[in-house]
């Protein structure tokens, strides 16, 4: 697609990724002012608990750094909590943030009606896990698991 991927992972090791042609920052603060894009993979805790706000978002460049203009896109298919969904629904009705992406909600399986009725968010059920193939897979590692604990 053209784009450089960056990454922050406080418990990433930098030799693991040095072969993965990816661009490693030492902070979120260093990721988000450095990407017009970006998709949340982490887990909810105690510190990542909000933690795509509104300041963190501010720090969002709208323009590539090959010199397109093309703004700020934030896709949360982690878990709800991490992105501050009424920071998010600001910055979307100013025209800081172009598009939003979320199938996860701080509240489900409701989630955030007035989120997702914006414009420029597109909201699915988080359901990824519903495919025909995965309920198999998890089914045998269930039997697996059984097995592994009682035996035969």
């Amino acid at each position: 697609m053209g784009m450089s991927v960056h990454v922050f992972d406080p418990f990433l090791e930098e030799d693991s990724a040095k072969d993965s042609d990816v661009v490693i920052h030492d902070s979120v603060e260093s990721l988000f002012s450095s990407c017009t894009h970006i998709s949340i993979h982490c887990a909810l805790t105690e510190s990542t608990r909000g933690m795509v706000n509104y300041d963190l978002i501010q720090l969002m460049p709208d323009v590539s750094p090959d010199g397109i203009v093309c703004g700020r896109h934030i896709v949360n298919c982690a878990r709800g909590g991490i992105l501050n969904e009424s920071d998010a629904y600001k910055l979307l009705d100013s025209g800081h943030i172009r598009s939003l992406g979320i199938d996860v909600f701080e509240k489900e399986p409701e989630g955030n009606p007035t989120l997702s009725s914006h414009p420029n968010v597109t909201s699915t059920p988080h359901i990824g896990a519903a495919t025909s193939e995965a309920q198999k897979r998890i089914g045998m590692e269930i039997v697996d698991l059984i097995l592994s604990e009682f035996g035969p």
